[in-house]
């Protein structure tokens, strides 16, 4: 089998009549696996634009997923090189999102319990700021709306004429708001460039903050949110994203909880 794609969780293998197979890394625990193929046929029979998930394997191999084979690149690739369409992609990808929410199960487990057990993982941060955190995770609304949960610009595919989403590893039922700030908090990630050269560095900021601007002020056009109810998700979604471990990224992460983490205690006590 041929190699078509490789990312951080799986390896992409072209198996011949339209189709491939996205088998997972070991380090992949199985329910995630699930979880992925389960929400990937959700998204499909809503009618959004995603690859459909055939069946699930298990083998000497590992664990893997058949989908149908998109063309195409991801959207961080496809900005470059459509430069002066940045705004009309950021456009396309923030109404996809839009209709990835407006998909929802009533009787979805809240998404506040499953976050705060995750948290319990996060071993950057200690048992205090923990505590504080998963507090104010319990302040927050629920929700129950299909989020994707990682739908940064890589988890988009482009083939020219439309947009695509894959990868629902992340996937769960919750509040939008919170969907929508793991994207912002994603899209201003220093592993986006970090090791690029000056000049590209300056370039790829300036094509992502482009791209930014106007992907938050189209979702907040199609949704009835405001940008403070995303910023109120900003917190867990940092908090969260640690325990990934991405490089270049710790830091920054517990830059923004502490910051996080001041402003909501100051906001408390002057009410």
């Amino acid at each position: 089998m041929d190699i078509v794609g490789t990312g951080r969780t799986a390896t992409i293998y072209d198996v011949g009549n339209g189709k491939v197979l996205k088998l997972f890394k070991s380090f992949c625990d199985k329910s995630s696996i699930e979880n992925e193929f389960r929400f990937a046929k959700t998204a499909k029979e809503h009618g959004i634009q995603t690859p459909e998930a055939y069946s699930l394997v298990e083998d000497d191999r590992g664990v893997g997923i058949y989908y149908d084979r998109l063309e195409g690149i991801d959207l961080g690739a496809s900005l470059g090189k459509n430069v002066f369409r940045i705004k009309s992609l950021a456009q396309n990808a923030a109404s996809l999102l839009w209709s990835i929410h407006q998909i929802e199960d009533k009787s979805a487990n809240d998404w506040r319990k499953a976050f705060s057990s995750r948290l319990e993982t996060v071993k950057q941060l200690n048992d205090v700021d923990k505590g504080l955190i998963a507090d104010y995770i319990q302040s927050l609304p629920k929700g129950c709306k299909l989020c994707h949960g990682d739908l940064h610009v890589e988890n988009y595919l482009y083939d020219g004429d439309r947009l695509s989403v894959i990868d629902w590893m992340g996937a769960h039922y919750g509040h939008p708001a919170g969907d929508v700030a793991r994207v912002v908090l994603l899209m201003s990630s220093p592993v986006i460039a970090a090791e690029a050269g000056i000049f590209e560095r300056i370039i790829v900021k300036r094509i992502l903050g482009l791209y930014n601007r106007a992907y938050i002020h189209s979702y907040l056009e199609l949704s009835d949110m405001n940008y403070e109810q995303i910023e109120a998700f900003r917190l867990p979604v940092a908090a969260l994203r640690l325990a990934e471990e991405v490089p270049y990224e710790e830091e920054w992460l517990k830059s923004i909880i502490g910051q996080e983490i001041k402003r909501r205690h100051l906001l408390v006590e002057e009410d």
